[in-house]
């Protein structure tokens, strides 16, 4: 789970939803991220299969909604990759070299930062990164998580320094050293940008789409579910066990970074930079760059920075962990090549559907820096929760669409409110929730509309809807194929795979 995140989507709360009380969003995210996890968990436990999510929606909602469903979620994770590693880069180490420029006074470090930040630097930079942290996959699945866990505890040693040094520093501790390093005043900043002081419940509403945001990882371990032992007990500890410490992760760096910046300054400084508005400091002010007014210590400086390097790193491997277990799926019922599913004879990874994997990362990569099509980064959010109001409805027909799948599930699956499968509220919960967020997400997009030419901003608010029929095209041209060859691709989809 994306630990050091909470750096970055603190700037893009209190930008886009000024006012917002990001540690209430905590609480409000709740809710939803409960039904989500227990959707996950309960069909994982009824059909733990490889693919997820593929395999329940392609069983309940018929094969091209299913399909057309995990491309979605797919493709967002491919587009993640390269902004993962993209933003360990742009938002964790050049702003980590920036800010010990600015302690240490070294114009070196400063002119570091900048070289960095230049396109085909950062480009060659982040490939080469996505590119060492996918290869590992090819090495087997104990490779990867031995990746994933030396990355996330990186993550967490430094995002636990970055609460320390913002909870020993009072705000007049902040406020002082703001005012000796940073060539701006920190009064001034907030009364330049003119909003509003305090909380506001709309914005901490709205604003709650980055808090959930961030918590989306803890179902991810539904899409190797197949390769898991003990399914029960294991998927409540990677399900619930990580969401809930994430809560517990959130909490302290929000409510460290009030407590020694305050709430209406970082809604200020993150006005001030976008309009650029008196903001003179040398990079974006996420909290791992902030951090250095709260103990200019370089030791402290370093190790946040490289906790926000860390995650992206550790989330490039696992959305490309995740991607190859889809395509595998896919591959497995026909919809795809079924040279997908070819494995190492040594190791028994699927290398093909990995190297198709790190071509698309990289490929997206280069769209990440080239171009402003990531201005609307937000689609890949909003296709999250187009995958969990999907995967909703499929809760709420699963005990009446495959009766059979359903009546033999564990009993944690069978339970019933009345005469009501608990699944099926669960489902009609999540479909009202998720409808909700998917709202609040597009809410900033639409308005102001995402930088760059007409071409892009087109380009950018079809990049939804053309997801979702790519997915729709891709099952109908592979269905013709398929009957071209003999085969009824549709039959497939009338049985669970085996285990």
């Amino acid at each position: 789970m994306g630990i050091a995140y909470f750096f970055v989507f603190e700037f893009f709360a209190t930008l886009l939803f000024p006012g917002v009380d990001l540690p209430i969003t905590i609480l409000v995210t709740l809710i939803p991220g409960v039904v989500v996890a227990l959707l996950y968990y309960l069909f994982t436990v009824a059909m733990p299969r490889t693919g997820g999510d593929y395999v329940w929606t392609s069983r309940v909602l018929g094969a091209p909604l299913g399909f057309m469903t995990n491309l979605v979620l797919t493709f967002t994770w491919m587009a993640s990759m390269a902004t993962a590693v993209a933003w360990g880069i742009s938002y964790g180490i050049i702003p980590m070299t920036a800010a010990l420029g600015m302690v240490e006074n070294n114009s070196g470090l400063l002119s570091l930062a900048t070289t960095l930040a230049m396109p085909n630097n950062a480009f060659m930079l982040t490939a080469a990164l996505i590119i060492l942290f996918i290869v590992p996959i090819m090495l087997g699945t104990r490779t990867a998580f031995r990746v994933m866990w030396l990355m996330f505890a990186i993550s967490l040693i430094g995002a636990l320094v970055t609460v320390v040094a913002f909870l020993s520093a009072p705000n007049a501790t902040f406020v002082a050293n703001f005012n000796r390093l940073s060539g701006m005043e920190y009064q001034t900043a907030i009364t330049k940008a003119a909003l509003p002081l305090g909380f506001a419940a709309g914005a901490t509403l709205t604003g709650s789409i980055f808090t959930m945001t961030n918590f989306l990882g803890f179902f991810s371990s539904a899409y190797f579910s197949g390769e898991v032992k003990r399914v029960q007990r294991s998927q409540v500890l990677a399900m619930f066990g990580s969401l809930f410490f994430l809560m517990v992760i959130a909490f302290l760096i929000y409510g460290s970074a009030y407590y020694s910046a305050g709430s209406d300054f970082l809604n200020a400084i993150s006005l001030l930079y976008v309009t650029g508005t008196g903001y003179t400091l040398p990079a974006v002010p996420t909290l791992n760059f902030l951090v250095a007014f709260a103990s200019p210590n370089p030791a402290v400086i370093v190790l946040s920075g490289f906790a926000l390097l860390a995650t992206g790193l550790g989330g490039a491997t696992l959305f490309a962990f995740v991607c190859v277990r889809n395509l595998f799926a896919w591959s497995f019922d026909r919809v795809m090549p079924t040279a997908l599913t070819r494995l190492d004879s040594r190791r028994g990874s699927p290398n093909y559907a990995v190297a198709v994997i790190l071509v698309a990362a990289v490929l997206l990569t280069g769209v990440y820096y080239y171009t402003s099509f990531f201005t609307y980064y937000v689609f890949a959010t909003l296709n999250l929760f187009i995958v969990f109001t999907m995967v909703s409805i499929a809760a709420i027909l699963f005990p009446y669409k495959l009766k059979s799948v359903f009546e033999s599930a564990p009993a944690v699956v069978r339970k019933k409110v009345g005469s009501i499968p608990f699944i099926t509220i669960l489902g009609i919960i999540g479909v009202i929730v998720n409808v909700y967020f998917g709202w609040a997400t597009a809410q900033p997009a639409i308005s102001p509309p995402p930088s760059g030419s007409i071409l892009v901003q087109y380009i950018s608010y079809a990049t939804v809807p053309l997801t979702v029929i790519a997915g729709l095209v891709i099952y109908g041209i592979s269905y013709a194929v398929r009957k071209r060859q003999g085969i009824v691709l549709g039959a497939a989809f009338k049985e669970i795979p085996p285990e």
